[in-house]
């Protein structure tokens, strides 16, 4: 069984590459954070992982390849699984083939699953990377980076003419406001408001695209949001709580708290001393 490996990305030095392992940790979880300068690239050996990008819970299992780009947030979650983890530099992606870099800029998420034939070259791939990392053999390495990119960019060209399955067009532009970091988080009435919907259609639609009531979801993207804005911008913890919708900081430092095991003020030192 695979050891677990804590690693943390520091964000300043560009053309770097890290491949973690992780398994054997039961249950494993790991809260939504942000990425600011740097890209990951997961690939599930074994077990189902439960992987929240862009606000909704996907369940991934053998052969699952995901990409997380720089500004997006992210969470992970499983019992009894394996995961590779490649974290490099934003650079990679703005160097990489018109074609492919169109393809991976794609709004929506990142997720793709591998035939069975090609699952046991990747992994030899993630191996053989890992290998020329500690080797110190840069062209090796990119050119195996770029073989795993160029592959999600393949499948999710393939997929492009596929219609989306996680919700109706209205949904899609509330989850685009509710994440705007420049508007504040609006209040659950004025979210009904947004949606233009009655009330319990709403309720259903977020339960079965997302998995959660409209008021848990909204409380988990204020708190998303508090994340990001801690970690990459000086506001003040009050401008912030106001900017999330929390109208009492005694309230916002409660649920923020709750979440992340840590105050809003002791996440931002935990985070900025990595991302400054």
């Amino acid at each position: 069984m695979l050891a677990m490996e804590w690693c943390v990305w520091d964000g300043n030095r560009n053309d770097r590459v890290h491949i973690s392992y992780y398994g054997g940790i039961c249950p494993y979880a790991f809260g939504e954070h942000g990425h600011r300068g740097f890209v990951e690239l997961t690939l599930v050996r074994k077990g189902v992982l439960e992987h929240q990008l862009a606000g909704i819970w996907r369940t991934q299992r053998k052969g699952a390849l995901s990409l997380v780009r720089s500004g997006e947030a992210h969470a992970l979650r499983g019992t009894a699984i394996e995961y590779i983890n490649i974290s490099f530099d934003q650079a990679y992606l703005d160097r990489l083939e018109p074609t492919v870099a169109a393809a991976l800029a794609r709004p929506a998420a990142c997720v793709v699953a591998l035939p069975p034939s090609r699952q046991t070259l990747v992994e030899a791939d993630c191996d053989a990377l890992d290998a020329a990392i500690a080797a110190g053999q840069p062209a090796l390495r990119d050119a195996l980076l770029l073989n795993l990119l160029s592959l999600v960019a393949v499948q999710l060209l393939r997929a492009a003419g596929k219609p989306a399955l996680d919700g109706p067009t209205w949904l899609h532009r509330l989850r685009e406001r509710i994440e705007s970091d420049d508007a504040p988080t609006p209040s659950l009435e004025r979210l009904r408001q947004l949606a233009g919907v009655a009330p319990e259609h709403l309720a259903r639609t977020v339960r079965r695209c997302l998995g959660c009531t409209p008021t848990q979801w909204l409380r988990q993207r204020r708190l998303a949001k508090a994340a990001r804005l801690l970690a990459a911008t000086d506001l003040a913890v009050a401008t912030i709580a106001g900017r999330c919708g929390y109208s009492s900081p005694e309230l916002f430092h409660r649920h923020f708290s709750s979440v992340h095991s840590l105050g809003p003020r002791a996440y931002r030192q935990r985070e900025q001393r990595f991302l400054r």
